[in-house]
């Protein structure tokens, strides 16, 4: 493993923390996923701190929903992380 990753690799830097709390952001955004459904990738995202890997399947479902919902791409501000 390397620093700032888990068992399978992924980078869980500062910057994935980020991505990852704005996608709770952007599921709210267009036609938003239902009440339950934003409930649920809230708290995946609340959980990444554990750096398991646990809910990233699910995580990925809830954002390909929100892009089923949203064909057309939506104007989204800078992001706070990356390069």
């Amino acid at each position: 493993m390397t620093s700032g990753g888990n068992a399978d690799g992924a980078n869980w830097d500062r910057d994935y923390a980020a991505m990852a709390g704005a996608l709770v952001n952007y599921v709210q955004l267009g036609t938003p996923l239902g009440r339950s459904e934003g409930t649920e990738i809230e708290s995946i995202v609340s959980s990444l701190s554990r750096r398991d890997g646990a809910g990233d399947e699910r995580q990925m479902e809830l954002a390909v929903a929100w892009v089923l919902r949203n064909p057309q791409p939506l104007p989204l501000d800078t992001p706070s992380y990356g390069g």
